[in-house]
């Protein structure tokens, strides 16, 4: 049987019952001759056809989270994948992003249908939106259907009901699932003859004349003695898919999920992490459980982990009650420290700081490492030492992740402040400040008390973001004064070092993202997905619909999303010297906005601003005209003397590049307006303890501290912005800036 090498399609018998199997069970015939290519399982017969046709530096859109392999071999072939993520949380198609995905080098779509790993089946409409984006832009489309038999409740809509798109359509095929025929290695590729007749030569030289001649006669054999086990596993699966979900809601803390509509894999969302790679090793290590982390397959599926439930019962109940045990198990101890630390007399990481009865947590930092000073903390009277290493000491509870366990316990001890107030979250390159001053405004004057912490406002805190056990502190005492919101300027660096873990938030907002700590973050990449992460666990979602990153941070968010420039737009812009006005238009209302700041990027901050105030509180949009009165941020208080023709400026600011070249563009814009001599600019600006080296180029290109045409510029540099105190301007004479 094996002692000859075999046709190069495959052998003509399996092949005429292929054909036969799909003209009855579609009524769509598939000539036996030229039509149907037997390959050796279903990804050689995707290389072969991706191989045949397109080239190397063309690109294929792959719809995501999809199997591995179809983010990898596209690469290894020289073409480029683009992935077009589903719309969470029921992972649908999005044919508006998937049109805006085509370029001048798209050669082709490749599908998953039903996909691994979200479960999704594809509806008659998706597919038709599909196949009408391949006819406008000439596209193959490649579709993977070795699930097709798996599904539950959904109407299957299969690729041979597009018979007038045949010469376009290459359909991918398995008896690996349907006929639990995996370590054979069959599968099949039906296409029009004339692709199919190109795809075989490749195939042909991948494969040395034919797949392997026993997993043919298997195939065949299995196509002629077992032609319904693909339904009776169905039905298998559909019990064994009622059994994991019942154990998955017992979890509910831990993980949130939608039943599949087909294949067998259940694909969750992580509730109380974010790092997917590491919580499946951390399960694999401590509960012997194996699970497939999200991100495996794209950054869509980030944070989400696949479960399969094609195993028997008893390996299911096996696996959930080893997951039971260490989760919940880990979850009593976590809630046992958190009602220690609301009797305890304070929370805190710096051993310096214990007193009697607090709960010292011991952090690794970039020069100390906390456990380093348990001894002397304990020696202080520490009730309770918190930590990440094994130690055999006295009063002390290992946990994962120190500085998550100091952020939880630090809002446990004051009484979880976040969860009884709307905390809004702002980040982004740059107009955080300005953004969460003016959200600040625009709710306080439409009577919804709001506390802002922002780069501005917190003395005696040199970092942007306070540290978890101030923050918790802050929001504590905002909520003891009568506030309903509070608005927390939140950056990279906070998110990294876990700074806001324990708070939560109803909103997160977006300004924008582009290149900035890299020296801390090292890529571009990591710094976005780090604000990316941000919006996993936000209610609502705010985001700048025109910045490059905004699908990545659209598909992360987990909440409802709204997208200012195009939700809610700003529309008939006009730029002052030192006025904006602007349409904001909702739907088809709109008011007019006059704003006391310039520039098209504050009419970008207020539009967020405004977006959150609507979608989160249901502020008017009148409210907000009325609100945006009078909004004079006092971030930038601006002091302009008249003294002997010379005007004097003292500017109060973030020292970011961005901003300090715009104030001294306003200034020279003020100077020129007051038709005086000239201007002595006194300047004061934070630099962070996280700043990084941006500030230290600017300075270096000689902006500041030397004299630019009318505009003297004096410059101090401070740690603390809101405890600086601006220096007197004072008066240049005319000669000595010449």
């Amino acid at each position: 049987m094996a002692d000859f090498y075999g046709h190069p399609r495959g052998l003509p018998a399996l092949r005429k019952k292929i054909s036969e199997r799909h003209l009855s069970e579609e009524q769509v015939f598939y000539e036996p001759e030229s039509e149907v290519l037997v390959t050796a399982g279903a990804m050689q017969g995707l290389s072969a056809s991706l191989a045949t046709l397109l080239s190397p530096g063309e690109e294929l859109i792959v719809l995501t989270p999809s199997y591995f392999p179809f983010l990898n071999l596209p690469s290894v072939l020289g073409i480029k994948p683009v992935c077009v993520p589903l719309k969470k949380p029921d992972w649908t198609l999005e044919a508006d992003r998937l049109k805006r995905a085509i370029s001048s080098k798209t050669r082709g779509i490749l599908i998953c249908h039903p996909n691994n790993p979200t479960g999704t089946v594809y509806s008659k409409k998706d597919l038709e939106e599909i196949m009408d984006v391949s006819r406008r832009n000439d596209l193959w489309v490649f579709v993977d259907e070795v699930y097709r038999y798996f599904t539950f409740g959904t109407p299957y809509t299969s690729m041979a009901s597009f018979e007038k798109d045949k010469e376009r359509i290459i359909r991918i095929m398995s008896f690996s699932k349907a006929f639990s025929l995996s370590g054979w290695r069959v599968g099949y590729v039906l296409s029009e003859a004339k692709a199919a007749n190109e795809i075989s030569k490749v195939h042909e030289m991948m494969v040395t004349a034919s797949a392997s001649l026993p997993a043919q006669y298997a195939a065949l054999s299995a196509l002629e003695d077992a032609s319904t086990l693909p339904q009776r596993f169905g039905e298998i699966l559909k019990a064994r898919g009622r059994r994991m979900q019942k154990r998955l809601e017992r979890l509910g803390e831990f993980f949130e999920f939608t039943h599949p509509k087909g294949t067998y894999y259940f694909f969750v969302k992580l509730k109380k992490r974010e790092d997917d790679v590491s919580f499946a090793k951390e399960i694999l290590k401590d509960a012997g459980v194996a699970v497939v982390p999200g991100s495996t397959f794209g950054d869509a599926g980030r944070g989400y982990l696949r479960l399969s439930f094609a195993a028997k019962e008893g390996e299911i109940d096996e696996a959930f009650d080893r997951l039971e045990k260490y989760l919940l198990g880990k979850s009593k101890v976590s809630k046992e420290l958190e009602r220690l630390a609301q009797s305890a007399s304070g929370v805190t990481e710096d051993s310096r700081l214990v007193k009697k009865g607090d709960i010292f947590v011991a952090v690794s930092g970039a020069t100390h490492d906390g456990h380093d000073f348990i001894e002397e903390a304990l020696s202080c009277g520490a009730s309770l030492v918190v930590g990440e290493r094994d130690l055999k000491i006295p009063k002390y509870r290992k946990v994962d992740d120190s500085r998550v366990a100091l952020g939880r316990l630090c809002a446990s001890h004051f009484g979880n402040p976040s969860k009884k107030l709307k905390v809004i979250g702002v980040t982004g390159t740059d107009g955080k400040t300005t953004t969460s001053h003016l959200l600040g405004d625009i709710l306080n004057k439409s009577g919804i008390k709001t506390k802002v912490l922002s780069t501005i406002n917190v003395p005696g805190v040199h970092t942007t973001t306070p540290p978890a056990p101030i923050l918790q502190k802050l929001l504590a005492s905002a909520l003891e004064e009568g506030a309903e919101a509070a608005v927390i300027e939140v950056t990279s660096h906070a998110i990294s070092q876990k700074r806001i873990a324990g708070t939560d938030f109803a909103a997160a907002v977006l300004t924008n993202v582009t290149p900035e700590h890299l020296d801390y973050h090292e890529t571009f990449e990591r710094y976005r997905d780090i604000k990316a992460s941000l919006f996993a666990e936000a209610t609502l979602s705010v985001l700048n619909f025109n910045d490059p990153s905004f699908d990545i941070f659209k598909d992360i968010s987990s909440g409802t999303v709204v997208a200012y420039g195009r939700d809610i737009a700003a529309k008939d812009i006009k730029i002052g010297d030192l006025v904006s006005r602007f349409k904001l238009v909702r739907g088809s209302n709109g008011v007019y906005i006059n704003l006391s700041l310039p520039g098209e990027y504050n009419v970008s901050n207020s539009l967020a601003a405004a977006s959150c105030a609507m979608e989160l509180f249901g502020v008017a949009l009148e409210d907000i005209k009325r609100a945006a009165v009078g909004i004079e941020l006092a971030a930038l208080d601006y002091t302009f003397l008249h003294e002997e023709q010379i005007v004097d400026a003292s500017i109060r600011a973030p020292g970011q590049p961005v901003v300090l070249e715009e104030h001294l563009r306003l200034a020279e814009i003020v100077h020129g307006q007051l038709g005086v001599g000239r201007l002595a600019l006194v300047l004061v600006a934070e630099a962070p303890a996280e700043a990084d080296h941006a500030l230290g180029e600017f300075l270096s290109r000689g902006r500041l501290d030397r004299p630019t045409g009318d505009v003297h510029l004096v410059y101090a540099l401070v740690a603390d912005l809101a405890a600086a105190e601006i220096p007197e301007p004072v008066p240049v004479v005319v000669d000595q800036v010449a």
